[in-house]
């Protein structure tokens, strides 16, 4: 609690006042001493005349008092609460008071939200209130999940959760996809699962906790756009090897360069003027040609194989305008990652607008706008022939998708999408970006960037919940309020809550005026009291 004043008149003129009302109740006590008053009776004028001031003061400068709330609160709890539920959070809050919503009033209590799901409308009592939202610990609560709405054929699908589970006995995973079995404990779990996807088009997989359906993951899935790969080396090895096959299968197009001697070169392919990704042995760093291309284009450059790694870092740095930096880690010859991969006993120093990749193995710069990559992994083809294609697949999945150039068109934006909420949604397009999208009679107009002139933002604000078409390329799943209760909720409260903190100061204070009666009181007993002094004998 905070006390503060509320003066009628300016603090100079109350000052004034105050000085003459103090000489005007000192002079009777100092006419008492002269005369040899007894100090009994001085004492007690004195006392009543400090009365007075006091009580004059306060009448004038009207003290108020503030807080962010009394110590009582009051649980407000929505439609689908249990009465255990409900006793369980009164008496861990330590509260007396609980009321439904629709029975709520505003006062200056403490306000608790008890609940799950919520309409928009039943949250209007709510409405210039602050209030702190409180969700009921239910098994396999979804409290906050997000995933890609949208991506391409081979990309890893990455799933971030948080869920409450009553026993640490429990699974979560995707059904179908082994690798995502996860085991919970006790409480809120949070967490992030990657996995990769076959298939093409609507894509639809439960998420289940045990046998129990927790929810229905839907994306779409696009056709990969290939791209140009180009491997220099000074002569053919398993990782080279390994890698060129893998991103074949892939439906990359893929060309070799073998530098056998200072004249002589051996390539798969004849090299293509739209190179849009080098992988260059470090023992070839010398190349002009390379230096000139990278530095001219929008080309991405991999120097991999390694061996005297300070020595390659200084001088891809002095060639290129990078600064990468390594700390030795380990004495040993190599160090092992957690999928398996062999990398040199080095670890990239954190640096600005660098990516650091893989346990600090990989770190990517970007001196000309395309990205420059340095790998301190030294193998990872061991991991593909003994059988571990997935842990493979995400170690080069998750470097190739930071150095791949943007695409001619691609959509961005996070699932689930929530009908007549929405969602953000990114587009991509190098060629007539458009200004608006009509999506079943609606319109997603798209602002666009100042900064990149072909990217163009937009929010989804679905009617009607089920797989929408956006393009040729796009269709959208949009959930309805019976599928995600609690992400509906949390942004109807969210919403609330943005309303409320427009309304009200950044910090909503109850103030409460100190009744002026009391100070009128003070000053009459006061007046009286030194009236009636002089006639008491004491």
């Amino acid at each position: 609690m905070n006390l503060f004043f509320q003066p009628l008149v300016s603090w100079p003129f109350f000052t004034g006042i105050l000085f003459l009302l103090t000489l005007a109740a000192g002079f009777p006590i100092f006419f008492q001493w002269k005369r040899g008053k007894s100090f009994k009776r001085i004492a007690v004028r004195i006392i009543l005349s400090l009365l007075f001031l006091l009580a004059f003061s306060m009448a004038v400068l009207r003290p108020a008092r503030s807080s962010t709330g009394t110590e009582e609160g009051i649980l407000v709890y929505g439609s689908g609460v249990e009465r255990d539920e409900l006793n369980f959070w009164k008496d861990s809050l330590q509260l007396r008071k609980a009321v439904a919503l629709k029975d709520f009033d505003q006062g200056s209590e403490k306000v608790y939200l008890l609940g799950d799901q919520f309409e928009r409308e039943e949250l209007y009592p709510l409405k210039g209130t602050e209030f702190t939202w409180i969700l009921p610990e239910r098994n396999g609560m979804l409290s906050e999940v997000s995933w890609k709405g949208f991506l391409r054929k081979g990309e890893m699908q990455r799933l971030s959760y948080k869920v409450f589970s009553e026993s640490s006995q429990k699974s979560l995973a995707i059904e179908g996809i082994d690798e995502t079995e996860t085991t919970l404990s006790q409480g809120w779990n949070t967490g992030k699962m990657e996995f990769q996807v076959a298939g093409l088009g609507r894509i639809e997989f439960p998420l289940i906790m045990d046998s129990d359906t927790l929810a229905w993951l839907r994306f779409y899935v696009g056709p990969s756009k290939p791209k140009k790969y180009h491997f220099i080396s000074g002569f053919p090895n398993p990782e080279l090897r390994n890698l060129s096959q893998w991103l074949k299968n892939k439906g990359e197009k893929v060309t070799e360069e073998i530098q056998v001697s200072r004249d002589t070169q051996l390539q798969s392919a004849e090299s293509s003027d739209s190179l849009q990704v080098i992988f260059l042995e470090a023992g070839q760093l010398g190349r002009k040609d390379v230096q000139n291309l990278v530095k001219n284009s929008e080309v991405a450059l991999v120097v991999w194989n390694l061996s005297n790694a300070p020595e390659t870092i200084q001088l891809v740095n002095r060639l290129y305008g990078t600064d990468f930096e390594l700390e030795k880690t380990s004495q040993e010859s190599s160090r092992v990652l957690e999928n398996g991969a062999e990398a040199l006993p080095y670890s990239f120093l954190e640096k600005p607008a660098q990516k650091i990749l893989l346990q600090d193995s990989w770190a990517i710069q970007f001196p000309f706008g395309n990205p420059i990559a340095i790998a301190l992994v030294e193998t990872s083809f061991p991991l593909f022939l003994q059988g571990n294609e997935l842990a493979y697949e995400k170690l080069w999945s998750e470097v190739i998708s930071q150095l791949e150039p943007e695409e001619e068109k691609s959509w961005r934006f996070e699932a689930p999408v929530l009908a007549e909420i929405g969602q953000e949604l990114e587009l991509y397009q190098q060629d007539s970006l458009p200004s608006e999208l009509i999506l079943l009679g609606d319109t997603l107009f798209l602002n666009s960037n100042p900064v990149n002139l072909f990217l163009a933002k937009g929010k989804i604000p679905f009617k009607d919940s089920g797989w929408i078409q956006v393009g040729y390329d796009l269709d959208i799943y949009a959930y309805s309020a019976d599928e995600f209760p609690t992400l509906f909720s949390s942004e109807y409260v969210r919403e609330m809550e943005d309303a409320t903190s427009s309304l009200n100061s950044p910090q909503k204070e109850s103030q409460q005026t100190i009744s002026p009666w009391i100070w009128l009181a003070g000053m009459l007993l006061s007046l009286g009291m030194l009236w009636l002094e002089p006639k008491l004998d004491f």
